[in-house]
């Protein structure tokens, strides 16, 4: 059996399931004139076993951190204790390039999240992208107001 054989037969799917939170920022710099209330910054994150690994633009610099919660558990805390808009992105790559250009929390986002088309500057009009286009999403918020409604969150 030659190498290109084996890895045929052992490659796996790669998509990943991504989730991009939406949260206000305390920040006091001069794009905050650009930004919308409760949507001052954003950055993804994704499950890696029962860690979730984290990429954010803080700073200038791309930093990756692991939380030791899985993502969907990380996703709810986010929603429920720092009133983050919280969006499940279906099938994202698990591959990314990083864009050339000018480098952001959005930019970042799109980068990894694959979005080539989506024309978005802020972290608001990226929510409103995800929110009204094709792509497979997940609002976290909304199943987190059905479970409480339902009383399943305590």
């Amino acid at each position: 059996m030659s190498l290109f054989d084996f890895v045929e037969s052992n490659s796996c799917d790669h998509t990943v399931n991504w989730y991009i939170a939406f949260i206000d920022s305390e920040n006091l710099s001069w794009w905050r004139w650009f930004t919308c209330k409760g949507f001052g910054h954003c950055f993804v994150f994704t499950d890696i076993g029962n860690v979730t690994q984290c990429v954010d633009y803080l700073y200038g610099n791309v930093n990756i951190r692991f939380e030791k919660l899985p993502a969907d558990v990380y996703a709810f805390e986010l929603v429920s204790m720092h009133n983050a808009k919280v969006l499940k992105v279906k099938n994202g790559l698990s591959e990314v390039d990083f864009c050339r250009g000018l480098l952001y929390c959005v930019s970042l986002s799109k980068s990894i999240l694959s979005l080539r088309k989506c024309f978005a500057i802020t972290p608001y009009q990226l929510y409103l992208w995800l929110k009204n286009s094709t792509i497979d999403t997940i609002d976290i918020n909304e199943l987190n107001e059905t479970f409480e409604k339902r009383g399943d969150l305590s």
